[in-house]
C-alpha cells in the first residue's frame, strides 16, 4: 500500500477504533476486557518467542502496529513485562483514551514501522512483534 492509500484509509481505521472504544468492544467485549487487564498473560505464541536467557521481568518487547490497545498481554510467569506499543495513529488513540475514559495497561507511542530506528535505539528490544500491522505498512518492500 502506498502512502496515498494509507492516508485515505486512516479515517476509517480511526472511526473503527472510536466505535470499538466507545462501546467497550462492540461484538468483542471479552477481547476488549482482556486487552485492558493489568495482569493479562502474554499470548502463547509470543511467549514461545521470548529469549530464554533473559528473565521475564527484564524482557523488553515492541508491539509494532499495536492499535490503541495492544493484544499481547503484560505478564509472563507471573512477572510484569516491559511492552512498548507503537502505532502511527498513536496521537488519535491518545485522544480516544481521554474521550472514553480508558487507561491502557500499555500506552501507545508514535512510531512508523517502516522507520523504527528513528523512534527507538538499535537492539533496544529483546523481541519485536507485529501481529496486525503488516497490512497497513505504507511500503512493504
Amino acid at each position: 500500500m502506498h502512502l496515498k492509500n494509507w492516508v485515505l484509509g486512516v479515517y476509517s481505521e480511526v472511526e473503527f477504533w472510536k466505535v470499538w472504544m466507545r462501546t467497550r468492544g462492540v461484538f468483542w467485549r471479552s477481547e476488549y476486557a482482556r486487552r485492558l487487564g493489568l495482569d493479562t498473560p502474554l499470548d502463547v505464541q509470543t511467549a514461545s518467542l521470548l529469549p530464554a536467557n533473559v528473565p521475564a521481568g527484564q524482557v523488553r518487547i515492541l508491539d509494532v502496529g499495536s492499535g490503541p490497545l495492544s493484544g499481547l498481554g503484560v505478564t509472563h510467569n507471573g512477572e510484569r513485562l516491559s511492552v512498548i506499543a507503537a502505532d502511527p495513529l498513536a496521537k488519535a488513540y491518545q485522544i480516544m483514551y481521554q474521550d472514553f475514559g480508558v487507561t491502557p495497561p500499555i500506552p501507545v507511542t508514535l512510531a512508523f514501522a517502516e522507520d523504527l530506528i528513528t523512534f527507538f535505539k538499535k537492539d533496544e528490544f529483546d523481541l519485536v512483534v507485529c501481529q496486525f500491522g503488516l497490512m497497513f505498512f505504507t511500503d512493504r518492500h
